[in-house]
């Protein structure tokens, strides 16, 4: 797989010579807040969110049989039967199907009918099914109940889907991540033992590749966050996965179709639509830390460690609830998960003199960290005619990083802040239609907000006081926030479009399409300690740092979109899988001012556009082999160029507003 990286190399923030020692101490401490945040905090296009059945008919000579009707029922999906006919060479292809089990019944006038019975159908998987059909006279249907397991022989691409069963069944928390590490290959950003982290900041990455190309989807859908915090491209979301709406979650790690951008990790939940009988699944689980062991023993204590990692409260609540609004016509599924973590700190302490110039630790009063996560979604499924299914989906998150954000030991709680979300929503509706049996058509369009805001931990913290200090004797913050540091927020909105075409036959799946995103956001800096911090040493001034603030720094993702052509071409044995894509990603930075504040006047900076302004094309080429032909050995390669997720951020380079750190100034103390 060979990834190709469009950002250019950064400033590494080591300072230069003009640079003073506060200055830099300041710059060292927001790399070293930053880069922990990044761990901890935060982690975020398309994807196949159908399954296909696909085989050969054969008569019990061993001879092709073209002409054959093929038909692939699920009572877990609305839209009814797909039908297909097998071609020349006897192959066929049903696409677009969505997670269920399935019967495929093979139907030719003068032969008898033969109908397969228990196939599974997930994600991504092309599940091979071949039949055999005799003469008779008179019309019989033979029934094959039990279907032995076999692997997917025509996708290169290395994926894992975990169904509804699995996710129940697996002893580990509900986050996608930790569920993503059950893979081989497959790595998370951070240790999560039994859920105690939550849904904070996880990134997965495979294959030694990045952790910032991953993306999160639901039904096809990203949610990722285009956010400025961290350079995470689509890598870190806002939103918190209901694990009670989901049916099955899928995981690509490498051999990624043309369909999609990036070579990173893709994660994909297929959503719950409901059915034609009321039913529902209800999840708890709960803990505290009497139920924890520690192996802290008396040298630990002797040579300074207090306490081990660990927390003091997990749980987490998930119920849904679906069934018909109309039998066979319009399904609905309703899903609701609260979840809970509260971990101890062992490096963040209270001050027991919180004014005091000096580092001064309550060591019975440490820090707490974790917060919770509140879901509501509701799904509306109708299938409009037989060959037209739309749904709706609305998902609103409720949730809060708090106490504090990171156990960090550069920061007291004073100089901490709590991390609030008051607007998280996402809002999609998808159409598949079938224009005849062989054209396929699928669109979706989603919008989604995430908003998210820092307020300091402590009480008595103002815009002007208490002033904020970092003492570089054992490199402490101390009193309040530093100015520029978790004191602002960000608001963004965006919004997405896909649209496939696929033509499928018996020996080929080609498909052209498109995805466009694009949206808007918002980074205000508060302001916070005077816009002033001191750099000291034991209590004494050595430098004083100037802020201007408040600010806001905005950007504009004009388009960020592909457009791709891929076929999937089966020849006995070999699949070859063959697509290419243009990615397009232009951003731009609109017109800006700032207010006065006390150092400096009103400001106004003209708009700066294309930055960047890219063009790429990107080849995927792949060859899939059935091994003996008995669907059960696969040898599958690829070769594959990508672009990288981690973009968004790259107008901050730039940005007039705050580039270059031009809105601080950093001067001794005499």
């Amino acid at each position: 797989m060979i990834v190709y990286t469009s950002t250019p190399s950064q400033d590494t923030g080591n300072g230069g010579p003009s640079e003073g020692l506060g200055e830099r101490m300041h710059r060292l401490v927001r790399n070293l807040i930053a880069g922990a945040s990044a761990a901890i905090i935060f982690p975020a296009l398309c994807l196949a969110q159908f399954g296909s059945v696909a085989g050969v008919v054969r008569d019990s000579t061993g001879a092709i049989l073209p002409d054959v009707t093929i038909e692939a029922v699920s009572p877990d999906v609305l839209e009814g039967a797909r039908t297909a006919v097998s071609d020349a060479s006897g192959q066929y292809r049903i696409e677009q199907l969505r997670a269920g089990t399935y019967s495929v019944t093979f139907t030719k006038t003068g032969f008898n009918t033969v109908r397969e019975q228990g196939i599974e159908i997930s994600a991504g998987f092309a599940a091979p099914v071949n039949a055999s059909l005799t003469l008779g006279a008179v019309q019989q249907t033979i029934t094959v109940e039990a279907h032995a397991p076999v692997v997917d022989v025509q996708n290169t691409a290395e994926e894992k889907t975990l169904v509804k069963e699995e996710l129940d069944a697996l002893p580990t928390a509900r986050s996608f991540a930790t569920l993503g590490t059950t893979m081989p290959s497959v790595s998370a950003n951070q240790y999560d033992v039994g859920g105690t982290q939550g849904e904070r900041g996880n990134v997965l990455s495979a294959h030694g590749g990045s952790g910032y190309d991953m993306t999160l989807s639901v039904d096809g859908n990203p949610i990722s966050n285009i956010g400025a915090a961290t350079a995470s491209g689509q890598a870190w979301s806002t939103f918190s996965l209901n694990d009670a709406g989901v049916r099955e979650m899928q995981y690509e790690t490498s051999g990624i179709s043309a369909e999609a951008s990036s070579g990173g990790v893709r994660v994909n939940a297929i959503p719950q639509e409901g059915g034609n009988t009321f039913h529902g699944t209800v999840f708890a689980n709960y803990s505290n830390s009497s139920m924890e062991a520690s192996n802290l023993t008396s040298t630990e204590k002797s040579q300074g460690l207090l306490r081990t990692p660990g927390f003091n409260l997990l749980h987490d609540e998930s119920v849904g609830f679906g069934g018909p609004i109309k039998k066979d016509r319009v399904w609905f599924w309703y899903a609701q998960r609260y979840r809970e973590n509260d971990i101890i700190d062992v490096s963040t302490y209270y001050s027991i003199n919180p004014l005091s110039p000096l580092f001064n630790p309550n060591l019975a009063q440490p820090g707490h960290s974790g917060g919770f996560d509140g879901d509501n979604q509701l799904r509306v499924t109708t299938q409009l005619t037989p060959r037209n299914k739309v749904s709706f989906s609305f998902d609103k998150v409720n949730k809060c990083n708090c106490p504090t954000i990171v156990d960090s030991p550069v920061l007291t709680a004073e100089s901490q802040s709590r991390l609030t979300y008051p607007s998280v929503w996402v809002a999609s509706i998808s159409w598949q239609a079938i224009i005849n049996p062989k054209l396929l058509w699928d669109f979706a369009v989603s919008y989604n907000k995430q908003d998210d805001q820092f307020t300091p931990l402590a009480s008595g913290v103002t815009a002007t006081s208490p002033i904020s200090l970092l003492d570089v004797n054992g490199v402490h913050e101390l009193r309040a926030p530093t100015p520029g540091v978790f004191t602002g927020g960000e608001y963004q909105n965006q919004a997405y479009i896909r649209e496939g075409l696929s033509y499928v036959t018996g020996g080929h799946d080609i498909k052209v399409g498109m995805n466009y995103h694009w949206g808007h956001r918002s980074n205000p800096t508060y302001e916070t300690s005077n816009d002033v911090s001191y750099t000291t040493f034991n209590g004494v001034p050595l430098s004083a740092t100037l802020y201007d603030a408040p600010y806001v720094e905005k950007q504009d993702i004009k388009a960020d979109m592909g457009v791709y052509a891929q076929d999937k071409w089966t020849l006995r044995r070999l699949t070859l899988n063959l697509g290419i894509r243009w990615d397009y990603f232009n951003s731009g930075i609109p017109a800006q001012t700032t207010p006065a504040d006390i150092w400096l006047p009103a400001r106004s900076f003209a708009a700066v556009p294309n930055v960047p302004n890219w063009n790429d094309i990107d080849p995927r080429i792949g060859a899939a082999y059935d091994l003996f032909g008995n669907h059960k050995t696969a040898i599958k390669a690829s070769v594959s160029r990508y672009v990288s997720s981690n973009i968004y951020a790259f107008g901050n380079n730039i940005n007039p507003i705050s580039a270059g750190g031009g809105n601080t100034l950093t001067r001794a103390v005499l």
